[in-house]
């Protein structure tokens, strides 16, 4: 049967590979974003995990009606309480999905604190790698309730499908990264690191200085 809410438990899936890739890569980037113009991209990155957490967590609880519909053999739309109690309950299928909204509900936690402590970066970074590694474990929930736990090699299929599910993580959190970095200004002293090797010169003081050998001549003639 049709599962029309199966689009919503992919936007879920997203959003987790989002703060698993965004929140490593900040872990792993950040001594580099002390020079100035690195903590508005920073800024960026962290309302993007942000924003990735919080729609996964929503994206997973929406799922479980596709999935309880699923499990019940009726359409999506025709779910009450009761169908979906007995699924999360009284199902394997459900009690690891217990766990995925669990995880995905605590990862927004450190998510929030992340971007509370934008000033504080050594906290910021920690909370970003804390919801990265929530996010991960509810990532690596999903293959237990999936084709793999079919094959006979369990532990193989399982473990295969895990390491995908992560590696995919990196990949959509780095491209996320890569985008926020694209569309955030870049001032000169990200280029150079000096905030005073990318200072304007002043007009007047420019002139002043190319004028002063014109003025020493004319005072060495007299004039």
């Amino acid at each position: 049967m049709l599962d029309p809410f199966a689009i919503v438990r992919a936007v879920g899936t997203f959003g987790a590979a989002v703060v698993v890739g965004s929140g490593v890569l900040i872990w792993y980037t950040r001594d580099a974003l002390v020079p100035a113009g690195g903590s508005i991209w920073r800024r960026r990155v962290v309302l993007s995990v942000l924003v990735a957490a919080l729609v996964s967590a929503a994206a997973t609880v929406a799922g479980v009606i596709g999935a309880a519909a699923a499990a019940a053999e009726i359409g999506a739309f025709s779910v009450d309480g009761t169908i979906i109690g007995t699924f999360l309950l009284h199902t394997g299928v459900g009690r690891i999905t217990i766990v995925e909204i669990a995880l995905g509900a605590a990862a927004c936690v450190p998510a929030i604190i992340a971007w509370l402590t934008l000033k504080n970066p050594k906290v910021s970074d920690v909370a970003l790698l804390v919801a990265a590694l929530i996010a991960a474990a509810g990532l690596a929930t999903v293959p237990f309730a999936s084709h793999p736990t079919t094959l006979d090699q369990q532990i193989l299929g399982i473990g295969a499908a895990i390491a995908h599910r992560w590696a995919l993580s990196v990949w959509l959190g780095g491209f996320s990264v890569t985008f926020d970095l694209m569309v955030t200004p870049e001032p000169a002293t990200m280029r150079y690191g000096d905030p005073q090797a990318s200072a304007p010169v002043s007009t007047s003081s420019a002139q002043y200085e190319v004028g002063k050998p014109d003025d020493a001549g004319a005072i060495a003639n007299g004039v």
